[in-house]
């Protein structure tokens, strides 16, 4: 049970889904492997975000988790966001950095 991925048949779009409700949610990425590394940015970018705890805030919130079956529906477009600008940012910076300039 948890998050998952799934692909069409063709293999060329993906989505997460949860297991334990059967619901997809979130952006479709190009493959199993920019799905996963969306989901590890979100744990390094909110790091000490438990995915498991459930537990409520004194005021009745939900704690902050880096589990994207969590987040709102704008959460999720704010850090997809964030998501591809980093990743075209490095991506930049490694070919800046393999040609010498």
């Amino acid at each position: 049970m948890g998050l998952r991925f799934c692909e069409d048949k063709g293999g060329d779009v993906v989505c997460m889904y949860c297991s334990t409700s059967g619901y997809a949610f979130g952006p479709t990425f190009d493959s199993v492997e920019e799905a996963s590394a969306f989901v590890e940015f979100c744990g390094q970018v909110m790091p000490g975000g438990d995915p498991e705890d459930n537990r409520l805030t004194p005021g009745g919130h939900r704690r902050a988790s880096s589990d994207p079956r969590s987040f709102t529906p704008k959460f999720m477009e704010i850090m997809h966001r964030r998501f591809i600008y980093e990743s075209k940012f490095w991506e930049a910076r490694r070919e800046q950095e393999g040609s010498g300039k």
